[in-house]
């Protein structure tokens, strides 16, 4: 990412987590574009959708983290991927009807496009389907807790959790202070 040009569509929790996470890496532009203009908390600016335009011929990178709606329904199309630069990555975090995977097979076909995506459409994505082999495709599942690890940690977190409430401790994750749901009873 260092020295590249990227363009984050998406500009809410994912997205603001993505902006921050890429930061370390040094891109040469990292352009935010969301449903409406604004600046950030954290002062740098949002684009409206409508300006994607004029930053997409350039970028080296596209992420994608929208929602799905309406005005994002295949909002990368074959006039979205025809504007990108040649050998720049798309990569799709949001929904798989954001991308038009028709429009996507023959630009990845030709090689000039590459794409990494967590989500597709259809999903899930038949066995058979072309962008299993196309070339330049990433695919990766769409779970980001699940590894090795996670039955055990998920496991010690769940018994921690129970010896500290049974010893009236603060428990490290609650979305609720239970005490106090049990004192308003």
């Amino acid at each position: 990412m260092q020295g590249s040009k990227v363009v984050l569509l998406g500009a809410g929790g994912v997205g603001n987590e993505i902006r921050s996470r890429l930061l370390p890496f040094k891109p040469a532009e990292l352009t935010s574009l969301a449903r409406t203009e604004r600046i950030h908390e954290q002062g740098y600016p949002i684009y409206s959708l409508d300006r994607l335009w004029a930053f997409l011929p350039t970028a080296d990178v596209v992420i994608v983290a929208l929602r799905h709606t309406r005005e994002t329904e295949q909002l990368i199309d074959a006039q979205f991927l025809s504007s990108m630069k040649d050998g720049s990555l798309l990569v799709n975090v949001g929904r798989g009807p954001i991308v038009d995977t028709e429009a996507l097979l023959p630009e990845l076909q030709a090689a000039r496009l590459h794409t990494a995506l967590v989500v597709t459409d259809p999903e899930p994505l038949p066995a058979n389907h072309p962008l299993w082999n196309a070339p330049n495709c990433i695919i990766t599942p769409h779970m980001a807790g699940n590894t090795r690890q996670f039955i055990s940690r998920v496991s010690e977190m769940a018994v921690n959790q129970v010896i500290a409430f049974a010893h009236g401790e603060e428990l490290a994750s609650q979305i609720m202070n239970w005490h106090s749901v049990k004192s308003r009873g």
